[in-house]
């Protein structure tokens, strides 16, 4: 009998919100995502912190009934997913494109146990995980993404700053390849 994952194995087959919307018209998308992991937004406490769920995708669910734009692209399909023994069909647009957290892989674990799923074994995740290199899909790690290239965002990671980023009095500037956090002023009116 094979040994249940670990955290550092189950985020190697953690799937983005990106890499999902770019490989979700392939015919063979299903067999692709099925065994994988996704980090779900779940909204947010009364203190106003997100909340996340990680999940295993079990297959494509049903299409949606009008088509929802994910990543600028319109989409209408659905993940069948489950946390411990509940499945469910959730759109992509609230998929996370970060890493799981080692809290949020401890609740799917506790999650699992008390329904009486097993945990996938480190096997599985490593077929799987060999799966996903085939597709050339590599697992970034948030460091990385600040590397790759983007248009809007510079490729430098954000300043260090003082101010709380989910503060909603604060908006996010760049200024000279650096991304800083800047409160909101009263006397400006901000671009819609």
């Amino acid at each position: 009998m094979s040994a249940d994952a670990t955290f550092a194995e189950t985020k190697q087959v953690t799937l983005t919100r990106d890499v999902l919307c770019s490989h979700c018209s392939l015919e063979s998308f299903e067999k692709l995502i099925k065994g994988a992991m996704v980090r779900y937004s779940m909204g947010y406490s009364k203190t106003g912190e997100a909340l996340y769920r990680l999940y295993e995708i079990i297959g494509v669910g049903e299409n949606t009934p009008e088509a929802y734009r994910v990543n600028g692209q319109k989409i209408d399909r659905t993940l069948q997913m489950k946390h411990g023994d509940k499945a469910r069909s959730f759109r992509l647009d609230n998929v996370s494109n970060s890493s799981p957290t080692k809290a949020e892989f401890q609740a799917l674990t506790e999650a699992r146990k008390q329904g009486g799923v097993k945990m996938p074994t480190k096997r599985e995740l490593r077929e799987k995980a060999e799966q996903l290199k085939e597709w050339h899909i590599e697992i970034a790690e948030p460091a990385q993404l600040f590397k790759q290239a983007s248009p809007i965002l510079p490729a430098a990671p954000p300043a260090k700053t003082s101010t709380k980023p989910n503060d909603p009095r604060t908006r996010t500037v760049v200024k000279k390849k650096k991304i800083i956090m800047a409160p909101f002023s009263a006397s400006r009116k901000q671009p819609r």
